[in-house]
């Protein structure tokens, strides 16, 4: 059986498409038949695919692959592996013990072997249940959706993963989800994230909507405020708003330590203000890592996020999934951390 591992640093590449070589090994029995790694760096499918037909690779073994990459290699007699996250060495050593499987890394071993024992069967009355090793769903199992492959939650039934006792919902909860399936199953119309969040917010019959933004963002926080206000009633507060638990002359000398020369953020404030406000729900735009994590928990009210800021990206973090260029900087970033 010969293998083909797209290696970045010494683990194997997060995208078999941004690898910087790629391991050919050979196995026989379990033995290592023959082992070499390509000079060819890979940086698009096709790349990829010229160094499987050259070696007569069997299994591919790789991280992610984007769409694109999937479609050219469904068109070979290649098999795959993915969703693997560890070490060259680790990989290795599970093709050799042949432990190798979807989601290797994501999952502890001992976690998988967990998740194989559990048994769900279909009882006489036709309620779904565990019938054994109950303890592997416990609140400590490690989860990870992505490693999954039967997908079970998608066909309404229990999977793997399913916690022991089922959280319970609010009325308000409830509420929210019933108000988001009507607008994600409305099928005569197609709605933008705006149209969306207004759509909503009218079901839910809120009257108040706090919105929380970051200067940056000014411009768009203008017009969205404006589209909000002929239905609402909008309060929106800036990231450097000011209050009276701010002392503005600690925050000068801590800013001049910092090296600072404008006004730190300040999350807290924005939630306290829009809470006096009487916001009823909070509108995120734009707010910088971490502050949206602080306000978020200082809100006092839900939040949504509507718009993140990536200055990179026109604002647009998702484009760096679709683009090999960018995962490639961010693995290289980490190798060298």
């Amino acid at each position: 059986m010969r293998y083909a591992i797209p290696v970045l640093g010494d683990r194997v590449a997060p995208r078999s498409t941004c690898a910087e070589g790629v391991l050919i090994l050979a196995l026989n029995g379990g033995r290592i038949a023959h082992k070499e790694m390509t000079a060819r760096a890979i940086s698009n499918p096709v790349d990829l695919v010229s160094v499987l037909r050259d070696f007569q690779v069997d299994t591919l073994v790789c991280g992610g692959n984007n769409l694109e990459t999937k479609e050219l290699l469904s068109s070979f007699e290649v098999s795959v592996i993915d969703n693997v996250a560890c070490s060259l060495a680790e990989t290795v050593d599970a093709l050799q013990h042949g432990t190798l499987q979807p989601g290797y890394g994501l999952l502890t071993t001992s976690s998988l072997d967990r998740t194989k024992a559990k048994v769900i069967a279909i009882r006489p009355n036709g309620v779904k249940g565990e019938i054994q090793n109950r303890k592997s769903s416990s609140p400590t199992t490690p989860i990870d959706c992505l490693a999954c492959r039967e997908r079970l939650c998608l066909k309404r039934e229990r999977c793997h993963f399913s916690l022991p006792r089922k959280a319970a919902v609010s009325d308000e909860q409830h509420q929210m989800l019933e108000s988001a399936a009507d607008i994600s199953c409305e099928t005569e119309r197609l709605l933008c994230r705006v149209a969306e969040l207004v759509y909503f917010f009218l079901e839910m019959k809120y009257k108040r909507v706090g919105i929380a933004f970051c200067v940056e963002l000014l411009d768009q926080t203008r017009v969205l405020a404006g589209v909000l206000r002929r239905f609402f009633e909008v309060f929106a507060a800036c990231c450097k708003v000011s209050d009276s638990s701010v002392d503005q002359q600690e925050m000068g000398s801590e800013l001049d330590t910092l090296g600072m020369e404008s006004a730190p953020c300040n999350p807290l404030g924005q939630a306290e203000i829009l809470h006096n406000f009487g916001s009823e729900i909070n509108v995120l735009v734009g707010l910088c890592i971490g502050v949206d994590c602080v306000f978020t928990q200082a809100s006092k009210v839900p939040v949504t996020t509507l718009f993140v800021k990536d200055r990179m990206l026109a604002n647009n973090p998702i484009g760096a999934m679709y683009s090999d260029y960018y995962l490639a900087e961010i693995a290289r970033h980490k190798a060298d951390v």
